[in-house]
């Protein structure tokens, strides 16, 4: 009402145990009653991986949980409760290496919280090394296991953090992937029985349904968008756990995804949008200066784009209680970061581009596009306004990697069709010429009226 901050709680990620590197934030808090769950990001900032719950009236810290063991240089023990997942014990997970420590594991999704149960459901990033004295991508070779609990999705008591259960997606992972954005909890059908599900999507390229109780697959892994030399994906106790990154590797999908963006849910279907963009790793050297290793040179990775392939995206719509792909929309433009939102039948999916498409979440037709002239990596987000009527508003523009433009916000009216919201072609193409005329303002609102 009033903008007033009422609580705050500084320095989340300071004075970690164990914690050698750089945190930044990037996924807003996860909120359950007086709890607010909190996950940082590490990227290249080479950090120990975890998870933390705050109470919002004291501010208080209740607990955090690792994803990683201490950035300590020797023998990196980490086999925590790995009965609880789909692993077999490894010994000395992690390796002994006196060059390199353990990173990674971030928790970069928006969770979601089973009020029935009061368990949180999360999503965890690539591994990681981090060379001492220096920043790079060293060979994970030299961290032999799987590497727990990366790239995986888990359970946790929300009141104690205690671990539940994990799901490992891809054990000793080397393709810097992960899961990130969101993770969905629903209702599906399996052989016409009712199952309470987990879903989430992986940058390698995967939607996954898993049993709630359990973390047990529902159905297998549903592929999408495009696939070339898949690694340790899926591969459970059958991974390498010695792999080694090879300079000369190509692989689909690449390092930034995989699925594109946040997934939706509904009406027994889930859809999501693949990024297709194959990666390449090329080598380098990289130079420790520090007292202890002053003579030693570290070979490390450098993963870039394969400019020999095209960059391109699609939406897919999968049944819940088949895995089936329904529908397939390729799309001409890369996406990143923006997911889809599905309401009364219309998908609205905005690409990298700034075009926003509407689909028909049936068939998968394109409905209609609008193109804003600025960088989309946002979602498209469905409210009411003041008077009651629903909105649909975009965010594109501030992205410095096209060419700059300014942040603009807009939002279009949906109009009401016997009491059920539902999508009007008429409106849509009433907005696209004051949108055309207006899009040079930061800011601007069109309502239609029915």
């Amino acid at each position: 009402i009033t903008g007033e901050i009422t609580i705050e709680i500084p320095d989340t990620c300071k004075d970690i145990p164990g914690n050698q590197g750089r945190y930044y934030g990037e996924e807003a808090p996860t909120i359950y009653g007086d709890i607010a769950i909190v996950g940082s990001a590490s990227g290249f900032g080479q950090a120990r991986g975890y998870v933390a719950a705050y109470n919002l009236k004291t501010s208080e810290l209740l607990w955090r949980w690792f994803t990683t063991p201490p950035m300590n240089i020797g023998i990196k023990e980490w086999n925590p409760e790995w009965e609880k997942g789909n692993l077999d014990p490894f010994p000395n997970d992690w390796g002994e290496n006196d060059k390199v420590v353990p990173t990674g594991g971030a928790v970069r999704t928006d969770g979601v919280v089973d009020e029935e149960t009061g368990i949180i459901y999360l999503g965890t990033a690539l591994p990681g090394l981090a060379p001492i004295g220096i920043h790079g991508h060293p060979n994970q070779g030299m961290a032999p296991g799987p590497n727990l609990y990366s790239n995986a999705i888990v359970a946790l008591k929300i009141q104690t953090g205690e671990l539940v259960w994990y799901y490992q997606i891809e054990p000793h992972g080397v393709r810097r992937q992960g899961i990130y954005y969101n993770i969905v909890l629903a209702d599906i059908s399996i052989g016409g029985e009712s199952k309470k599900a987990v879903i989430g999507g992986s940058f390698q390229g995967f939607v996954y349904f898993l049993d709630a109780n359990d973390g047990t697959n529902l159905i297998d892994p549903v592929a999408i968008g495009k696939h070339n030399n898949p690694s340790n994906v899926n591969l459970g106790n059958n991974a390498n756990m010695n792999l080694e990154q090879q300079v000369g590797d190509k692989f689909c999908p690449g390092a930034e995804g995989g699925l594109a963006g946040p997934l939706a849910f509904n009406d027994g279907k889930v859809f999501a949008a693949s990024r297709n963009d194959c990666f390449e790793i090329r080598a380098r050297i990289l130079d420790i200066e520090d007292d202890e290793h002053e003579d030693d040179e570290l070979p490390a990775f450098i993963y870039a784009t394969d400019i020999s392939q095209p960059q391109n995206s699609n939406i897919q719509a999968i049944d819940t209680s088949t895995g089936n792909i329904l529908w397939n929309l390729d799309l001409p433009n890369i996406r990143w970061g923006a997911g889809v939102t599905v309401s009364a039948g219309v998908i609205y999916a905005l690409d990298f581009t700034g075009i926003l498409h509407m689909i028909n979440s049936d068939t998968g037709e394109e409905i209609d596009r609008i193109d804003f002239g600025g960088s989309g990596t946002a979602g498209v987000s469905i409210a009411s306004a003041a008077n009651g009527e629903m909105m649909v508003f975009i965010v594109t523009g501030g992205d410095e990697t096209l060419v700059p433009t300014d942040g603009i916000i807009t939002a279009f009216a949906l109009r009401e069709d016997g009491g059920a919201q539902s999508f009007s072609p008429l409106i849509t193409y009433a907005s696209i010429a004051v949108a055309a005329i207006s899009i040079s303002f930061a800011i601007f609102l069109l309502v239609r009226k029915s």
